[in-house]
């Protein structure tokens, strides 16, 4: 399955089976939007919804590869018959990354030429989130000297199918309510966050 065929079935409607699916009975993409709504409610009270969306949308794009889909169809038992592939052991023992594509796309977009050091700080927190929400959060530097997030997000596309999960959802993580780049809304909003616990808001704190 190319990635122009996962793209097509992502967003046609085409019979139950066929579509690029979270789980059996759940397309990928009603997964993503229902937890990102979700966790951008739970995340009101701190301040950070945007943040939250994003992670929600991001956080399983790596399932739309061709190998995912195939591994979660074999251990479901809704293989398909005429998929040569569809037997292979290594795909029945789960051995297949999902988590770290949505964090190498948002990594690349931070990382970007014209962005600033405080934006690659926001965005490794968020990249963190988005490889570690299988494995808990994994170390950016661990004590012998590995950098095992720069690792991470270096990992080889054959291993993390990144192509296929640009090729699907585009190099984006949509927009938010107002029309605005999601990404750039959620730099900002961390931002702020961040100069909010940093500064004191008025002269009565600093003096205090």
């Amino acid at each position: 399955m190319s990635p122009h065929d996962i793209q097509r079935l992502l967003t046609r409607s085409v019979p139950e089976g066929f579509r690029v699916i979270a789980r059996p009975g759940q397309p990928l993409k009603e997964h993503l939007d229902a937890v990102g709504d979700l966790a951008a409610q739970f995340a009101q009270p701190v301040g950070l919804p945007h943040a939250a969306l994003l992670l929600g949308r991001g956080h399983d794009q790596g399932k739309a590869s061709a190998r995912f889909q195939r591994y979660i169809r074999a251990v479901t038992g809704h293989d398909d018959p005429d998929d040569p592939q569809a037997d292979d052991g290594l795909l029945r023992r789960g051995g297949t990354d999902h988590s770290t594509a949505g964090a190498q796309k948002l990594w690349q977009a931070v990382t970007a030429p014209g962005n600033g050091k405080a934006n690659r700080l926001f965005g490794q927190m968020l990249a963190l989130c988005l490889c570690s929400h299988h494995s808990g959060l994994i170390d950016c530097l661990e004590p012998g000297g590995k950098r095992r997030f720069l690792e991470r997000m270096a990992k080889p596309g054959d291993e993390t199918h990144l192509e296929e999960v640009l090729a699907v959802f585009g190099p984006d993580f949509g927009v938010a309510q107002d029309g605005q780049s999601l990404l750039r809304k959620v730099l900002e909003e961390m931002r702020g966050r961040l100069e909010g616990i940093l500064r004191p808001r008025n002269k009565t704190c600093r003096e205090t």
